[in-house]
């Protein structure tokens, strides 16, 4: 369950720094 949780935290970090990324260009 805390597994499932941290890979959920990743792929949203993930998400938010490409949208970030792509916002700053």
């Amino acid at each position: 369950m805390i597994k499932n949780i941290a890979k959920k935290s990743l792929v949203l970090a993930l998400l938010a720094g490409i949208g970030f990324t792509a916002v700053a260009q």
